[in-house]
């Protein structure tokens, strides 16, 4: 699928932006699309409905004769996405998550995000069960789980990921994932703790510093946040120290207006 096509998967608000620079996480969140496309149908009828409606027939058409087209797979899911139409994306989701499993994760959001708990759950299992490095499917189970009102069995996973010996599982992430499900238990000295393992295991990495001054900032420490979100500004890859210099001017007025 052509980058254009998937550029309207993307949903950037403050807190998928706050993921992306803690968690490096690239892959589309289907409940901002699903949110826009909500928006979309709701408050306005769509112009281009009959000609959306004619490209889905025309890659339906396709699929009869080569249900393993990738191209007319992706075309149809693009559509349908458009469409906003939940279920239609699954049968085009599923068979292209079969050929490729880059989408696997979307896939388990979609499940998740039409009331299939179970089916979500096992799509995030299954990736796991193959690649325990997967970040996004990780965090996507844990989700799930605190969802459920099942926050315990979140952490265990979590922490077990931390114990499996993996060379291409990225520690600090999978950090960062647990305490953030501490912090949505309003557990902050928990969070704390983790974000300060964090840095000390692994000096050079930006991500814990911001999450770490991004806390302290919610408890009042307005200085000591600063200090902490200019320093992870320093170590930040080039496209992230934008962002940060916004949170510490931000920092930096609210203390001036104090």
């Amino acid at each position: 699928m052509k980058t254009s096509k998937r550029n309207h998967w993307l949903y950037v608000n403050s807190v998928v932006l706050l993921l992306a620079l803690l968690l490096f996480s690239l892959v589309p969140l289907f409940n901002g699309i699903w949110q826009i496309n909500q928006n979309t149908s709701s408050n306005s009828p769509n112009p281009d409905s009959e000609l959306l409606q004619s490209q889905a027939s025309g890659y339906e058409m396709v699929l009869q004769r080569e249900p393993d087209n990738q191209t007319a797979l992706e075309g149809l899911l693009d559509i349908k996405f458009k469409q906003g139409d939940l279920v239609g994306v699954i049968p085009p989701l599923k068979r292209l998550a079969q050929i490729n499993p880059i989408y696997m994760t979307l896939l388990a959001q979609t499940q998740q995000q039409s009331g299939d708990l179970g089916g979500a759950s096992a799509t995030y299992r299954n990736i796991l069960d193959k690649e325990p490095e997967n970040i996004n499917a990780l965090k996507g189970l844990s989700d799930l789980l605190v969802l459920q009102g099942r926050s315990p069995e979140a952490i265990n996973l979590v922490q077990n990921t931390l114990k499996i010996e993996n060379p291409n599982i990225n520690t600090t992430s999978v950090q960062l994932v647990l305490a953030e499900i501490y912090l949505q238990q309003k557990q902050k000295l928990q969070a704390l703790k983790i974000y300060e393992q964090a840095i000390e295991a692994n000096t050079e990495d930006f991500r814990p510093i911001l999450a770490k001054a991004l806390l302290l900032k919610s408890d009042g420490e307005k200085q000591k946040a600063k200090e902490l979100l200019e320093k992870a500004m320093n170590l930040a890859p080039e496209v992230y120290k934008s962002s940060i210099m916004d949170m510490v001017e931000n920092t930096s007025n609210a203390k001036l207006s104090q």
